[in-house]
C-alpha cells in the first residue's frame, strides 16, 4: 500500500471506490465503468478491495491504484480499512454492498472522520436473505439502523431499491439518493462490432440471449422453463452467459426438456456486448434486481428485451413497459408469450438505444458528482 506522502504527492483529488472484489457480478462492472469515467475527468481513483482477485480484475482501467485490504472475511477488513483511511485520507469514498457498506462507515469513524463516505446498496434488502438463502444477509438492516446516520451520503440503485431501504432499514427515504448505474458504457459500440466466432450464432433462428450469474436470484429456470414452451411452438435458440453453482442443474434441466441442441451454456464472457448485438432478443428473468445492469446494455446494442417485473429496477429500466414487456416473476407461460409477442414484433432498434444511452457514463457520474461534490479536478 503506497504512504500517504506518495498518494498526496500526485495531483487531483483522490476518490476511493470500496467493494469486497472483481467478482463477475454488476456492482463490480460498474465501478469499473465509473473509474473510467471519473479518470477522464481528472480525478485520481483508488479501487480498494478485501480481495484482488475475480473475472473483472483483468479490467482494471490503468491508471486506477488497487489497494488490496487481505481481508478474506469483511469482518477482517475493518483495521486495514481504518488504516489506509488514516494514512491516504481520500476526498471522499463510495462504498457498495451491505457489509462492506458498514465497514467503510465504522472504519471511517475509527480513523477519526478523515473522508466523506456515501454508501450504495444495490440489491433488495426485503429479497436478498430470503431468496438468496444467505441468512447472514438478513443482518445488513440491523445494521443499516446503527450505521447509516452516520454515513456522510445515502445511495440506491434504483427508486424500489430507495423505497425498500427506507422501509427495512428504518431511514428516512427523503435522505436516500437515487443514482441509476452507468451501464451504457462509452465503449459499447466498438465492444458490440466484434465478431462472435461460434456457430451457434449462425442461423436464421432467432436467438434468444441471457446473461447473468447461474444464481436462484436470476431465474434461469423459469427462463429454460419458457424457452422450452417457446421453442416447441417455433425455431429458436438460447444462448446463456454466466457462471455460478447452479450451472449443472440447469444443464440437467436443459437436457430432461430435451434441449440440448438448442440451449447452449457460454460460460463467463468479457464481452457480452458481441452476443448481445447479434442476439434476436435478450431476456432477464430475475426473481429480484437492484438495477438490472444488463438490461441497459441490450437495449443500448439495440436489441429487443423482455424482464420480468421483479422488484427493483427492470420496470423503471422499461418506463413500465414502453421499451420492453414485463411478464410476473416465475410466470414460465407469461414469460414465453412475452419472448414470441417480442420476436414478432419488436421496437424500432433506434428508440431502444436511445433508451440505453440515457444511462451512459458520462450522464451518471454528472450526476454523481452533483451528490456527492467532491473537490474539482
Amino acid at each position: 500500500m503506497a504512504s500517504q506522502s506518495e498518494v498526496a504527492a500526485q495531483p487531483g483529488p483522490l476518490i476511493a471506490l470500496h467493494i469486497n472484489s472483481m467478482a463477475s457480478g454488476g456492482a463490480e462492472k460498474m465501478r469499473l465503468v465509473i473509474a473510467r469515467e471519473l479518470l477522464r475527468r481528472g480525478y485520481r481513483v483508488d479501487l480498494v478491495l478485501c480481495q484482488t482477485k475475480g473475472e473483472y480484475m483483468a479490467q482494471i482501467p490503468e491508471g486506477v491504484r488497487v489497494v488490496d485490504l487481505k481481508a478474506p472475511r469483511t469482518v477482517n477488513s475493518l483495521l486495514p480499512m481504518v488504516k489506509y483511511l488514516r494514512e491516504t485520507k481520500p476526498d471522499l469514498m463510495i462504498s457498495s454492498l451491505g457489509y462492506h457498506n458498514t465497514v467503510a462507515v465504522l472504519a471511517n469513524r475509527l480513523a477519526g472522520k478523515p473522508t466523506r463516505v456515501f454508501v450504495t446498496q444495490h440489491n433488495n434488502l426485503s429479497s436478498q436473505s430470503s431468496q438468496t438463502g444467505q441468512a447472514k444477509l438478513g443482518l445488513v438492516p440491523l445494521l443499516y439502523r446503527f450505521v447509516l446516520p452516520m454515513a456522510d451520503g445515502v445511495l440506491a440503485v434504483s427508486k424500489g431499491i430507495a423505497d425498500d431501504m427506507a422501509k427495512v432499514a428504518g431511514f428516512p427515504r427523503e435522505r436516500i439518493n437515487v443514482l441509476y448505474n452507468p451501464a451504457a458504457p462509452e465503449n459499447l459500440e466498438a465492444q458490440a462490432a466484434e465478431p462472435v466466432d461460434d456457430p451457434f450464432f449462425d442461423t436464421d433462428e432467432p436467438v434468444v440471449l441471457a446473461i447473468g450469474r447461474l444464481h436462484a436470484q436470476k431465474g434461469f429456470d423459469t427462463l429454460i422453463a419458457a424457452f422450452a414452451e417457446l421453442a416447441a411452438r417455433r425455431p429458436a435458440r438460447l444462448a446463456i452467459c454466466g457462471v455460478g453453482a447452479l450451472e449443472a442443474p440447469l444443464k440437467a434441466q436443459v437436457q430432461a426438456l430435451g434441449l440440448d441442441d438448442r440451449v447452449k451454456f457460454l460460460g463467463f464472457q468479457a464481452n457480452p456486448a458481441k452476443y448481445l448485438r447479434r442476439a434476436d432478443l435478450f431476456v432477464l428473468s430475475s426473481r429480484f434486481e437492484g438495477f438490472g445492469n444488463v438490461l441497459v446494455e441490450a437495449l443500448a446494442c439495440g436489441t429487443p428485451t423482455v424482464s420480468t417485473d421483479c422488484p427493483h429496477g427492470p420496470a423503471e429500466i422499461l418506463e413500465n413497459g414502453r421499451y420492453g414487456l414485463l411478464p410476473p416473476v416465475d410466470d414460465v407461460s407469461a414469460l414465453a408469450k412475452a419472448m414470441a409477442d417480442t420476436l414478432d414484433n419488436p421496437l424500432p432498434s433506434q428508440l431502444l438505444v436511445d433508451r440505453g444511452l440515457e444511462f451512459s457514463p458520462e450522464k451518471v457520474v454528472d450526476r454523481y458528482l452533483a451528490v456527492v461534490r467532491p473537490r474539482a479536478a
